[in-house]
């Protein structure tokens, strides 16, 4: 939702500001080194045998077909290695997401 992008996350997204800080603060330092950080987010999680599915968004087909270039690419080990020491403190932060009040409707998953 744009925080792993040059562009940043729209302002109705729900990530706190420190995470916000954070992950434009990366995004600044891959361009710094000519590159993105959509590119190397893109690479991280289809090399990553523990990320089993990977989505992304993509406005046109020229972007997709970047993604595809990137894909193909290797991955530079280092300057993700950099990008993990950035994003360290942030690693694991979320947010709820969807309406509260339907999530409390449905009562706890069985599953029968």
């Amino acid at each position: 939702m744009g925080l792993l992008t040059e562009v940043g996350p729209p302002s109705w997204h729900p990530a706190e500001n420190r995470l916000r800080t954070v992950c434009k603060t990366a995004s600044d330092y891959c361009i710094r080194h000519g590159t993105s950080i959509a590119k190397i987010a893109l690479q991280f999680s289809v090399s990553n045998e523990d990320i089993p599915t990977t989505l992304i968004g993509a406005a046109t087909p020229e972007t997709i077909m970047q993604n595809i270039k990137w894909i193909e690419e290797p991955l530079d080990g280092e300057l993700l290695g950099e990008m993990k020491s950035l994003l360290s403190d942030v690693q694991g932060i979320t947010w709820s997401s969807g309406n509260e009040e339907e999530w409390s409707s449905m009562g706890e998953y069985t599953n029968d």
